[in-house]
């Protein structure tokens, strides 16, 4: 199990967040943004627009240009309202883009009334419920003074982008449950509130409705959404949604049988084992279990579905395991699709049409001889307009399985070598390195690229250490900007350039611990150093050249994307404005076409011998 383990972690490992599998029977739909047919008249200040930027460093700073697609709220005194849509919602996933200015606010209001807030929170050590990704708090002015707001949750970690920059947001909301009566009988609550593909909050309970809620005084099963629009500019684009339905699914006539005995990899025939226990229970759970192998676990039971159609089952697993719906194998550890990330068990799906109502299950989990991983065993169903629902009990799965071979950095930056999966290729002569402000990369020795940045918690090493480190790849924990990946140094005319000839040295360690790595570049020495700047807020990267070029053109490379927009003063935004160049605005700067791709290059001129160039890195 160890090796197949392993190998599913390192073919997912293209990123450390991945979106669960929702059900494609409940597919998105798209706000077109053509105009504001889908939303409720309000005031000026919403508009549809072509496009939006800011200067980071003014506040308020927004500026945009005519056409579609993207939806903005231009805020100004005497117009500064809410925009709410024109549909209700129950249960709803919410998936878009969002690009705040520097110092402005905003918040999504689900069912207008329980708020995720929006907020240039950039660079902020220790965020609060009042930061971009945050639940808001509630509000009671009758409580004590500083006891008035209360129940707001702050982001885990601050993975808020530069303020300009677009920023990806996805969010499930399950809507509150009331009886025939209109008696609340569950609360509302944020099933998963993802921010730059990093999971903030799961499964977290709302009493009622956040502060400056469009109305605090009730609840419904359904309303629409708002966007908050009087605390200054936001821009959105790219918003996509599904609703779901509040009709459950349900498990009932709940039994389980608790086997012992010896048995290697293989799933054991039950019959050959010892029965230890056979018990009615509510929940399924892998807790049901007193030892840590040779054991195997089968629930049975009944699981009731609202409506005919498609369901997707999903089970992770840690070990062996086997689904079967109404008598016919449906899922086991061998079959279905994989959608396993790194830092997570194995988790295997399958989809098969049901009708309305009961059908029988049995799920069986057994751990062998050689499972020498932690229990896991997780279960879960999503199908046409049913949210995705856990099965399991919430202890079945342990939440820090993996956390002993996840790397922090502390008081001093860390070097690590290894692997580096990047894009669909494993770079194998890589190295992360971690700095304790919580920026981050991962650099190609092999020839003197950057492969990606991130901020956050650092790396998970798991793969460097299961089966003994046979993948040998370092996955970034937070929340990731892939690069380019190619060499900086060419040669020759703008359109024609070359690689130069690479060669790598060594890398140096200055006295606080930051390497500079070092090589030699179509004969030309290059040392590269890429730190943080003074305020941790982002990566300065400093190329310096000596030698002779043998009468050819000399060009540094700095980026390579799908979309360079220069926005003057030296500043470029990158890869459809998801990050920052930005150098002296004396600098030569030339945009090159690249077999289809933007160039940003700089011509380098070593005429006495030597030439620096420093850039930054804003995201």
């Amino acid at each position: 199990m160890q090796r197949r383990l392993m190998l599913l972690l390192f073919v997912m490992g293209l990123c450390s967040t991945v979106l669960y599998a929702q059900e494609e029977a409940t597919p998105f739909q798209s706000l077109t943004l053509n105009d504001l047919a889908a939303f409720k008249p309000t005031t000026p200040n919403w508009q549809v627009a072509g496009s939006a930027t800011s200067d980071r460093m003014t506040r308020w700073s927004f500026a945009y240009e005519a056409g579609t697609g993207v939806l903005i709220n231009a805020q100004t005194e005497d117009a500064r309202g809410h925009l709410f849509t024109a549909w209700d919602h129950a249960d709803l996933e919410l998936d878009l883009e969002v690009m705040m200015p520097p110092g402005s606010n905003s918040g999504i209001y689900f069912q207008s009334r329980y708020e995720i807030q929006l907020l240039d929170s950039w660079g902020i050590k220790e965020p609060q419920q009042s930061d971009i990704g945050g639940i808001y708090q509630r509000w009671d002015e009758s409580r004590p003074e500083g006891e008035r707001g209360y129940e707001g949750h702050a982001p885990p970690v601050n993975v808020a982008r530069a303020p300009g920059l677009w920023q990806h947001l996805n969010i499930v909301f399950q809507a509150p449950r009331f009886d025939a009566k209109g008696n609340k009988v569950r609360d509302a609550r944020f099933v998963r509130v993802t921010l730059n593909g990093i999971v903030l909050h799961e499964d977290v309970p709302v009493t009622g409705p956040t502060r400056a809620a469009a109305d605090e005084s009730t609840e419904l099963a359904a309303a629409p959404l708002m966007i908050q629009g009087d605390h200054g500019p936001v821009a959105f684009r790219n918003i996509r949604y599904r609703m779901f339905d509040t009709a459950p699914v349900e498990l009932s006539n709940l039994v389980y049988n608790y086997y012992r005995g010896e048995f290697p990899h293989q799933m054991p025939a039950l019959d050959e084992l010892s029965l230890v226990k056979s018990e009615v229970t509510d929940v399924v759970s892998s807790e049901k279990a007193d030892t840590t192998k040779l054991f195997a676990l089968r629930f049975e039971g009944n699981i009731a579905v609202p409506r005919t159609g498609d369901y997707t089952f999903e089970v992770v697993h840690s070990a062996r395991f086997a689904l079967e719906v109404d008598g016919e194998a449906l899922l086991n550890d061998q079959t279905g699709e994989d959608i396993s990330r790194v830092g997570e068990f194995p988790r295997r799906t399958a989809t098969v049409r049901l009708r309305r109502g009961q059908h029988n299950f049995a799920l069986t989990y057994a751990k062998g001889l050689w499972h020498n991983v932690p229990t896991a065993l997780g279960w879960y169903v999503s199908g046409p307009g049913v949210l995705r629902t856990q099965l399991t009990a919430s202890g079945s799965v342990p939440d820090d399985a993996f956390s002993a071979y996840q790397v922090e950095v502390s008081q001093q930056p860390i070097v690590q070598r290894n692997f580096v999966v990047h894009g669909e290729e494993k770079r194998t002569h890589a190295i992360s390195v971690g700095f304790p402000g919580g920026l981050h990369y991962a650099y190609d020795m092999g020839n003197g690229s950057l492969l990606h940045l991130w901020k956050g918690s650092f790396i998970d090493t798991s793969t460097m250490w299961y089966q003994r480190g046979n993948m040998q790849s370092a996955v970034a924990l937070g929340s990731l900007i892939e690069r380019a990946g190619n060499p900086v140094i060419y040669m020759g005319n703008p359109g024609d350039l070359e690689v130069a000839d690479f060669n790598f040295e060594r890398y140096r360690l200055d006295d606080d611990g930051q390497p500079a790595f070092e090589y030699t570049a179509g004969g030309i020495a290059v040392k590269d150093a890429i730190v943080p700047d003074a305020e941790q807020k982002f990566l300065e990267r400093t190329l310096s050249l000596e030698g002779e070029a043998g009468g050819q053109k000399v060009w540094c490379v700095l980026a390579e994307s799908d979309s360079v927009k220069a926005l003057g003063n030296g500043r470029y935004a990158l890869d459809g404005q998801r990050i920052y160049l930005e150098m002296d605005p004396e600098t030569e700067v030339s945009l090159l076409d690249r077999d289809g791709r933007t160039a940003l290059a700089v011509p380098v001129s070593l005429e006495n011998g030597s030439s620096t160039l420093t850039y930054n890195l804003v995201w």
